[in-house]
């Protein structure tokens, strides 16, 4: 996720009294699964340490809903600056960290469509400052934000999946396909992802997978958070929901039972999927549909595949999709009272029940695995995308700094380990450092080495 252009006045804006002189502005887009990610990395990372009163920490985060940030801080990472003024958009998912920041630099719209990425306007937020800690650092906490007019130039990006990844059902609609030859593209560490669904559906499915002796009895009443008692979705489940076949789960949910269904199985079924450009979908397309890896590879649904039995809608965030699924949208289509059945696709990274979602959320197991990283760092569980950190070749020497200390931090383990949304994130081999004292605690054996078309193998 990259800026464009550095920015050596900052047109009044106050930085912890920091002079704006002396700020490296970096505007950067892409994946929203890691977002919270990226921003302890640059937290943790790239910003120095608090050292002003508790009542003013001198790093302040700015987020307008889930999908636009801003964090300005001192810092001393970057030689020749003294503070750091850093936007990130996820609004729309990892294309924005691919197909803006390939784009040519200069001119009104450098990359036509979309045109660049979104700032929060600082000067908007209406709640905070709300002083907080974050990777052990003090932080001021600002939301209810709202958004610059203007779209900027990224030259910084980060994707859940390769840049090569965005053609087809990848690629936004009227959208140019990006320019890979004017990216670098670096592997961080690993993500994995799961089948989330909605808490009146993870229950019936526990209960009925108790009945049918998969789960043992003990885990009546589980909770979502309750991992070895997550019910089980099969792959050939997943396609099935996923796509527009004419088979049951275009239809309602009783084919998942294995006993008599409950009334709300009879419901029409709620796939809750993101928005073309998004890594997430990206890396689903690849693993469940073969899609862009083979010319015969299935076509995922789309919103507009929807009926009256069969309900598709496509989130630009992670965050949308977990709305969506734990059931804090669309509350006027919710069926039987509070129940309401839903699934879609989550990163790991996210825990289950987190959010003010109701009736809430967790993650099915896939084939009978649970989506955490001791299952992955086994072989058990595939399905992992390699996040990569991408910048314009064309940046300048500041900006790159900045993406090479962001690049080498997201890939330490322990700076893996230290990271808020850790349960979800693997360090790779061949990125970390083997001498790293979290090495063997945080890092897999398996990588697909920068094609998402392949299942993860051994490679050490």
């Amino acid at each position: 996720m990259q800026l464009k252009h550095l920015t050596f006045a900052l047109g009044g804006l106050l930085l912890a009294g920091v002079s704006t002189a002396q700020t490296l502005t970096v505007n950067g887009g892409g994946a929203s699964a890691t977002r919270q990610t990226i921003r302890d990395g640059v937290v943790r990372s790239i910003c120095g340490p608090s050292t002003v009163a508790p009542a003013a920490p001198s790093i302040n985060v700015y987020e307008t809903g889930n999908n636009v940030r801003r964090i300005t801080c001192n810092s001393t990472a970057i030689a020749g600056f003294t503070a750091l003024n850093f936007s990130y958009d996820n609004t729309t998912g990892s294309f924005l960290g691919v197909g803006p920041v390939s784009g040519t630099p200069g001119g009104a719209a450098p990359y036509t469509v979309p045109g660049g990425v979104q700032r929060v306007n600082i000067g908007s937020c209406t709640t905070g400052p709300v002083v907080t800690t974050l990777e052990g650092k003090r932080v001021n906490l600002f939301t209810g934000c709202s958004n610059e007019a203007t779209l900027v130039q990224a030259e910084v990006g980060n994707a859940d999946v390769e840049p090569f990844l965005f053609v087809g059902a990848n690629l936004p609609a009227n959208t140019p396909a990006p320019n890979l030859a004017n990216i670098e593209a670096r592997g961080q560490y690993g993500v994995l992802f799961g089948i989330a669904a909605s808490t009146a559906l993870w229950n019936a499915l526990r209960d009925d997978q108790i009945t049918s002796g998969l789960l043992p009895a003990t885990c009546a009443g589980a909770l979502v958070t309750n991992t070895a008692c997550a019910p089980s979705i099969s792959t050939s489940q997943v396609v099935s929901l996923s796509t527009v076949n004419g088979g049951p789960l275009n239809t309602d949910w009783t084919s998942l039972f294995r006993n008599a269904p409950p009334a709300a199985a009879s419901d029409p079924v709620r796939w809750n999927r993101r928005v073309e450009g998004s890594g997430s979908q990206a890396t689903f397309n690849a693993v469940f549909m073969n899609n862009p890896c083979s010319a015969s590879g299935a076509t995922p649904a789309v919103s507009t595949d929807s009926g009256p039995s069969y309900i598709v809608t496509q989130s630009g965030s992670t965050g949308g999709v977990i709305a969506f699924t734990g059931g804090i949208a669309n509350t006027a289509t919710t069926n039987n009272g509070a129940v309401r059945y839903a699934a879609g696709l989550v990163s790991a990274e996210n825990a289950p029940g987190s959010g003010t979602n109701t009736p809430n959320w967790g993650f099915f197991k896939l084939d009978g695995v649970y989506p955490v990283k001791a299952n992955q760092q086994r072989g058990d569980y595939r399905w992992m995308a390699e996040q990569v950190l991408t910048r314009r070749l064309t940046s300048s020497a500041a900006v790159t700094s900045f993406y090479e200390q962001l690049a080498t931090a997201s890939g330490s383990p322990t700076v893996i380990a230290a990271l808020s949304t850790t349960n979800g994130i693997v360090a790779l081999p061949g990125v970390a450092d083997p001498a790293d004292p979290q090495y063997a605690a945080q890092a897999t054996r398996y990588r697909t080495v920068g094609n998402s078309c392949v299942a993860p193998f051994i490679v050490e």
